[in-house]
């Protein structure tokens, strides 16, 4: 279960299916058509690599929501309001979370000595 004051997360858009249920406050969910508003008992369903999206609570209450999401133990979100990238691998204890602006990305072969 998860307390929303402001907003969520960055507008971006991730490879993991992820869903919501609110259970008490409302909210608005941001996606490339505009805000929709959600409230008590609306669930609401992100395939993955669909529209980016971000939760914002802009209302006077607290939002409580039960999130759910599917994960094969990689990820990668873009947000494009920053022009970064989160990159995930793996599970805890052994997570890895990288996030990084795409403009400073380096070729595939890049610092690979023996790779043409």
């Amino acid at each position: 279960m998860k307390v929303v004051h402001t907003k969520d997360v960055p507008w971006g858009e991730g490879m993991t299916e992820e869903a919501l249920l609110v259970i008490s406050g409302s909210a608005k969910v941001r996606s490339s058509t505009g805000l929709t508003e959600i409230g008590p008992g609306d669930f609401v369903l992100f395939p993955p690599g669909d529209d980016a999206h971000q939760l914002i609570n802009d209302g006077s209450e607290v939002l409580v929501y039960f999130a759910m999401s599917v994960s094969k133990g990689v990820d990668i979100t873009e947000y494009p309001d920053s022009g970064k990238v989160h990159a995930v691998v793996g599970a805890a204890p052994n997570l890895k979370s990288l996030v990084f602006r795409q403009k400073d990305a380096v070729g595939y072969f890049d610092g690979e000595p023996d790779a043409e």
